[in-house]
């Protein structure tokens, strides 16, 4: 691999007409224009981030063809404030430790998500081989740990043409802020996984997801799950995958008249029940 360079130095080649730089062992990005993705590649090396991004352009510039990043997969959230510099971004995968998160949330650089204005895809996961483990020997350390490391912006912050989103790990997220998610307006999938809301009972309270078509339930530790049919209006597949504690699902899920299919695994019998009177 290419040896590291200071940001004076990176800058500096940009300036020449110098651009190639190695973003992992497999992957060579040229980029030749200020306002591209450089300064965030550079930066990422430089902080010895241990995701390592993977970046897809398929796009060009129509007057230089100069490449123009789509997707963006690993970005960690300390660095959320270079989207200004991805403006034509459509999928992207935000992956860091708990520690990342928890740093990222003084900052409020999720509110730059604004900036993506093509974005049609957002992923947010908590790296699972970084996750901390405390001893919790005092009442401090455990507050510490089960604190929430995931602050959402408000609904206008976040790009208005978003289909799919995923929450991915233990983000300790209240459920009431599932409410922000409610109302992005395009948002046609939802998967959420691995319990990043905290507590045993998830209830929609404020009408939403008016375009919603597709949720997912993944190896959640809630036991009780409150909502009603106008939360879900155009929901036409629901999946709950590993729920093992839940009791049942929400019987006004009768009154949404898309519904098309209910999938579960790895759930209580009654779960499997309660999807058979719906």
């Amino acid at each position: 691999m290419e040896e590291l360079l200071s940001l004076e130095a990176i800058f500096d080649r940009r300036n020449r007409g110098d651009f190639r730089l190695w973003t992992s062992l497999e992957e060579i990005v040229d980029f030749s224009e200020p306002g591209t993705i450089i300064e965030t590649i550079a930066t990422v090396q430089l902080l010895s981030v241990p995701v390592v991004p993977t970046i897809v352009c398929n796009s060009y510039n129509r007057n230089n063809r100069i490449p123009i990043a789509t997707h963006l997969s690993g970005w960690n959230p300390l660095y959320c404030d270079f989207f200004r510099l991805l403006p034509k971004l459509k999928k992207l995968k935000i992956c860091g430790s708990e520690e990342d998160y928890r740093r990222s949330c003084q900052k409020n650089s999720l509110h730059d998500l604004w900036y993506l204005d093509h974005l049609e895809k957002l992923n947010f996961r908590v790296d699972m081989k970084f996750q901390e483990h405390y001893p919790y020997n005092s009442p401090v350390a455990f507050c510490a740990y089960y604190s929430q490391i995931l602050f959402l912006p408000p609904p206008d912050a976040f790009p208005q043409y978003l289909k799919i989103m995923t929450f991915s790990g233990e983000f300790f997220l209240p459920w009431k802020d599932l409410s922000i998610v409610g109302k992005l307006p395009k948002l046609e999938a939802l998967e959420i996984e691995y319990n990043p809301f905290k507590g045993d009972e998830c209830e929609v309270i404020e009408q939403g997801f008016p375009s919603l078509k597709f949720l997912q339930l993944g190896f959640l530790n809630i036991k009780y799950w409150r909502t009603s049919s106008d939360h879900f209006a155009c929901l036409q597949i629901l999946t709950i995958l590993g729920c093992k504690y839940l009791d049942s699902i929400p019987q006004d899920f009768a009154e949404i008249t898309t519904l098309e299919v209910i999938d579960t695994w790895g759930c209580a019998k009654s779960v499997g029940n309660s999807a058979k009177q719906i």
